[in-house]
This record gives C-alpha cells, structure tokens and sequence, in this order.
C-alpha cells in the first residue's frame, strides 16, 4: 500500500488541509506541536475508525466544530482507492457518521464498522481484528506513536511478553489450548454423563430377555384360547336363532294376552258405565215429575226504578250543595258585623268609621241573614222529603229485584229439563249398544282364553333362555380373557420397543462413550503437548530473528564497542556496558532512541516476515525517530532508510539535517491555532 494524499476537514488543528505524498523517502517537517503527528493519526482514523482507549472521536474532531471528516487516497495493487470517514458531535459525545469507498471511480456507502471490515480484508489482516481495540500489526509494521515502542520497551516482563505474543500472533497457541483444557473438560463432563446412562445396559438387557419370554407365553395362550372362542361363539349363534324363533311364538301368545286383558278392561268399563247411566236415567225421572211456576219478567221495572233513585239522588245532591252556600253566606254575615262594631278607621281610606254608618250596616246584614235563614228552612224541607222518597223507592227496587231473581230461576229449571229429556234418551241409546258389544267381547274371550291355557310358550322360552345365558356368559368369559391376553400382549410389546430403544439409545451412549476417552486421551497426552512444543518452537525462532535484527540495528545506530545489545527471554533488551548490565533508564538519550528504533525496526520485519500475506509491507512510518539523536548518530539515520529499502517512508521530524536524507519535505506551520502546509 502506497499512500497518494490525505483530506482532512476540522480534524484537530486542521481546519482544511490537502496532503500529496510521493512514492519515496518523504519528511513531515514543523516546529514541535505544529500538526505533523496528526496527519499520521489522521491516516490511521481514515483506515480503521476510532479506536477505544486509543483514538477517540473527540480527540480527532477540531474544538468548536460540529462535522469532520477524512478521504486518504492510496494505491494497492495497482488500483486506486479512496476511504471517507466523517465525525459528528451530538449532545453527549462525537460518533463516527456512515463513510464510503471509491474503487477506480466506483463509490460504495459503508457504515463504519463495514469500512473496518474493508481494509482489513484488502490489507490481508487477520478478521479477528474488526472486533479489537487496537490494529497491533499496523501499529508495529507501518505507524507506531513516538512514546509507544519507549513504553513497551519500560512495561514488566509478562506484560510485554503478552503484547508481543498478540503482535505475532502466537497467542493463538494459547487460546487453542485453553479451548482444548474447556473442550477436555466437556469431554470429561461427557463421559459421566455416558457412564450414567450406560451403567444399568446389562439390568435393561436382563429385563428385555424376559420380557420376550413373557410375550411369547402370551402368544401362545392366545393360540390355544382361539379354538375355544371359536367352538363358544358358534354355539352361542346356533342357540340365539333357535331363540329368536321361539321368541315369535311368546310374542304370539303375549300379544293374545294382551288383547284378553285388554277386553277384560274394556267388558269391565263397559259395565260400569250402563249402571252409571241407569242411575242417571232413574234420577232423571225423578227430577221431570217436580212442577215448575210461571213468573213474569221485571226488568223494565227495575230499570224504571233504578232511573228514578238516580234523579232523585242528583236532586238531593243539589239541594246539599244550596244548603252548604246558604250556611256559608250567613257565616259571612255574621264574621263582618262583629268586625264593623269593633273597627274605627276604614283600612281602606283610613277615614274615621261612625256609628251611623255601622247601624246601617248592621241592619242590611240582619235583613239579608233573615232572607238567607227562609231560604234554607226551604231547602232542608226539600232534602227531607227527597231522602223519604229515595228511601221507598229503593225499598220497592229491592223487592223488584227479588221478584226477577225467581223469574230467572223458573226459566232455569225448564232449560235444564228440556236437556235432561234428551240426556235420557241419548243414555237409553248408549245403553242398548254397550249390552250388545258386550256380548261380543265375552264371546270373544272364551276362545282367547281357551288358547292361553293350551299354551307352553313361557316355560319353554325360559329354559331356552336360562340355556342361552349360561352360553354368553361362557363365550364372554373367553372374549375378556382374550381381550386381557391381547391387551398384555400389547403392553408386553410396547415395553419391548420402549426397552429395545433403550438399549439402542445406551449402546450408542456407550458408543460415544469409549470416543469421548479415546478424543479425551488424544487431546491431552498428544494435542496439547504437542502445542507446547510448536508454541517453544514458534517462540524460539521468533525470538531469534528478533534478536539479531535487533542486535543488528543497535550496533548500526550505536557506533560503541564498549555497548552490547540483546533480547532476553521474555523480549526484554538487556544492555552490556563493558561486560555490565545497565538499565535502559540510565542510558543516554539518545541510545534510549537507538534501543527503541532499533526494536521498532526489528519488530517491523520479524511481523513482516509472519504475516507474509499483508499488503502494508512497502510501508514505513517513523515518528520522531531521532529524539535526542547525536549528529555522528542523525548521519548513521542514512544508511538506516537505505538499508530498510522500502518504496514510501513517512518521517515526522523536527532535525533539520534529516532533510538531507529524504526525497521530498512536507512543511507544517501552526498559525492562529491552525496547521497549515507551506
């Protein structure tokens, strides 16, 4: 891979900023915090996102700002690429927006994780990285911050050994050997589960063959049982016909006993019934001979009456009603002379009332009450006389009354009469036609009775009957006992399929069983070991490359025979000083540079040299690789970049005399907090 230019739009110190690379040795030259490191940062954002812990969104986004984005063209296999990422900060925090890539021209949407999963696959590095919080192969192959290889360099012995085991990849062994210790266990868990189901085969077998024997002395008894069924059921139908047809002849003789019973009712009723109507006939006569008045009707009469009562009680009425008046007016007369000999003023006018005026007054009323008194002396004449008329007339409405009664009930008695005559002559008629079907019936039933006392029939049927039951009871007998033998026989065999599916089920248990131990005994007295010894193996040529690559750039880039460099066991540089260990922190600063690049470029080619297939090997980016560099040791830099050999090298540096190595210079200068390239 081969990178051609980088966009970045409000990333960090950047507002906009266009960068062209050539395919060389290409300085990033500046004053220290001008903007050279973001651009490499800004490199690896466009590749794979943010990164957790590592490169936040926030981080990258440009303070103020609300969008950002970066486009990195680059060149891999001869075709060109283009990647746009973009950031956008909500209310809490800055997320990465959905990108695309340009594929010579083609463009393609991809959200962020989908553009990961792009370069990954195009750079040939391993798919579990999509998932990671760090891209180690590209952090120790292509781009490793300034402080991060000192930090390696100063971590414990197992921490670093551990990082470095993921870098190559050799903690895979790890891994697979864990999974075999938890697939082993399983495998172990397996087993006393399979020892559990197996441990009773031999009971199950042992119960089978018994169970077979069972179902065959069943079998057995049902052959015998079946000729025997068979001999029960044809006597139980011979006997049921022989049956059925006797059972005709009682139907015959029960029917003609019925009939006999039947008529025996019917002579019975028809008996009772000519004495019931002779006792009526007899009654009837005696009721004829009594002798009915003549009466006459005295309903015009009544009416007549009734009609006057009813005038004379409105007149009555009327008078009360006069008389009531008469009382109330003599009641008012009485009240308004009391009130005028006791008023003084008018309370009207309120003018002085004079005696004058109240003996006028007094005279007019007495007169008036006079009138009033004449008037009601007449009127109570009139009630007393109309109340004695009512009460006579009501006397003789009674006797009217009484009078009409009797005219109805003579006229009764002949309507019953004339009825009771022919009731007598309609039971005459009935009783001379029952006397004659009764002579009918009785003769009847002297040749139905004869009949009956010929026959047999019932006893007969009885036996037939009593034998007959005594044959289904037998062939019942045999029908439940097969039916108990059947039912056994199916029980027996459904026992047989659930045993034999057992069995079945623990003899591929058993199966699975001696497997188990057979994979168990593989994983861990071959498998496992044998990941050891490729894993010391592995490690072993590792760390052999590792340490005279190592070695080899120390003495290049350290030009004293009194130091001596080398890995120890765990990675860790170990630095001889005349035949002394000495510690790396009390090495100079510029030797703690050397044993850092010298470790970075060794690293480089040890992941180059495992991951054969990654397509970043043409790249190189050395971030403030000569901190605190000599100018003997900033020379030896030349011959360095000459000997890695690589198409583009990206340096960031703020030595001016690692100008005179490189190809090309890109300048950075931050004015006004913003970077600019000039």
């Amino acid at each position: 891979m081969l990178i051609k230019k980088v966009v970045l739009n409000n990333i960090r110190s950047y507002s906009h900023e266009e960068i062209r690379f050539s395919d060389s040795k290409i300085l990033l030259a500046g004053d220290i915090g001008s903007g050279k490191s973001t651009i490499l940062l800004a490199i690896e954002f466009a590749l794979f996102g943010t990164l957790r812990g590592e490169l936040s969104g926030a981080a990258l986004l440009r303070n103020g700002a609300k969008t950002g984005s970066v486009d990195l063209e680059f060149e891999l296999n001869a075709k060109k690429y283009i990647i746009h990422r973009a950031l956008k900060k909500g209310k809490r925090s800055v997320e990465q927006e959905p990108g695309y890539v340009i594929i010579d021209s083609l463009k393609k949407e991809m959200t962020p994780v989908e553009l990961k999963a792009f370069i990954l696959n195009l750079l040939n590095y391993p798919k579990e990285y999509l998932t990671k919080t760090k891209n180690l192969i590209y952090r120790y192959t292509v781009y490793t911050p300034q402080e991060e290889m000192k930090r390696i360099l100063l971590e414990d012995p197992e921490t670093r050994t551990g990082i470095l085991r993921k870098i190559f990849n050799i903690d895979k062994y790890e891994r697979i050997k864990s999974n075999s210790n938890s697939y082993t266990r399983l495998l172990r868990e397996k087993q006393r589960a399979f020892e559990a189901v197996t441990k009773d085969l031999e009971e199950k077998k042992r119960s089978l063959e018994e169970r077979e024997k069972e179902l065959k002395d069943s079998e057995d008894s049902l052959e015998r049982l079946a000729p025997k069924l068979k001999i029960a059921d044809d006597d139980l139908k011979q006997h049921e016909q022989i049956l059925k047809e006797h059972e005709k002849k009682v139907k015959e003789k029960n029917e003609i006993s019925a009939v006999f019973s039947r008529n025996n009712a019917v002579i019975e009723q028809k008996m009772k019934q000519i004495k019931l109507l002779e006792d009526e006939l007899t009654e009837i006569e005696d009721a004829l001979k009594e002798i009915i008045k003549d009466t006459k009707d005295k309903s015009k009469d009544i009416l007549d009456k009734e009609k006057a009562i009813n005038d004379l009680e409105l007149s009555l009425k009327k008078f009360i009603q006069e008389s009531a008046e008469i009382n109330t007016l003599i009641d008012q007369s009485d009240k308004l002379v009391e009130k005028i000999k006791v008023i003084d003023n008018c309370p009207t006018c309120l003018q002085e009332v004079k005696d004058e005026h109240k003996s006028r007054i007094h005279e007019e009323e007495a007169e008036k009450k006079a009138g009033l008194k004449e008037k009601k002396e007449i009127n109570e004449y009139k009630i007393k006389n109309s109340e004695d008329s009512i009460t006579k007339l009501k006397e003789e409405l009674i006797q009217l009354r009484r009078l009409q009664q009797e005219h109805l009930i003579s006229l009764q008695k002949k309507k019953v009469n004339e009825e009771k005559l022919l009731r007598k002559e309609k039971n005459m008629d009935i009783i001379k036609a029952n006397k004659k079907e009764l002579k009918s019936l009785e003769k009847q039933q002297s040749a139905y009775e004869k009949v009956l006392k010929d026959s047999k029939a019932d006893e007969e049927h009885a036996l037939l009957k009593q034998a007959f039951e005594e044959l289904r009871k037998k062939h019942q007998a045999l029908l439940v006992e097969e039916s108990r033998l059947k039912e056994r026989l199916s029980q027996v065999q459904k026992y047989i399929a659930l045993l034999q599916r057992d069995i079945n089920s623990k003899l591929e248990a058993k199966k699975k069983l001696e497997h188990s131990k057979n994979l168990h005994g593989w994983f861990t007295d071959y498998f496992i070991p044998l990941l050891d010894v490729v894993e010391k193996h592995v490690m072993a040529r590792i760390h052999q490359d590792f340490n005279d690559l190592f070695q080899q750039w120390f003495s290049m880039l350290v030009d004293d025979d009194m130091l001596y460099a080398n890995l120890d066991d765990s990675f860790t540089p170990v630095i001889l000083q005349n035949g002394y260990d000495i510690e790396y922190s009390n090495l100079s600063g510029g030797e703690r540079t050397a044993c850092a690049l010298a470790y970075r470029l060794a690293l480089n080619k040890v992941i180059n040299d495992i991951f054969t297939d990654a397509k970043t090997k043409d790249l190189l980016i050395l971030d403030e690789p000569t901190d605190g560099f000599s100018e003997e040791q900033l020379d030896k830099m030349r011959d360095v970049l000459d000997q890695l050999n690589l198409k583009q090298i990206l340096i960031v540096s703020h030595e001016p005399k690692i100008e005179g190595f490189v190809d090309n210079i890109i300048r950075v200068q931050k004015q006004g907090h913003v970077s600019k390239i000039i």
